[in-house]
């Protein structure tokens, strides 16, 4: 099984406080697709720790985030 297809995908931070659990790459892709996600919530992967941001439409690797232990826990 890859990791598209894998549930390894958390949320560490959703501004509106609506989105909690696990997804897969193609629920995260196809929903910034649909412009469903939240602006500025923020997704990291289980397994490799990429993070991953939604923002102005699009999923992309955060520059300048600060990520407290409260965010990340």
């Amino acid at each position: 099984m890859t990791q598209v297809s894998q549930f390894v995908w958390e949320v560490i931070n959703d501004p509106e406080q609506v989105f909690t659990g696990l997804f897969r790459w193609t629920d995260l892709h196809q929903s910034a697709l649909d412009h469903f996600w939240p602006e500025g919530i923020i997704f990291r992967n289980k397994i490799t720790g990429k993070v991953l941001a939604y923002q102005a439409g699009k999923l992309v690797a955060p520059t300048n985030i600060n990520l407290s232990l409260e965010v990340c826990q």
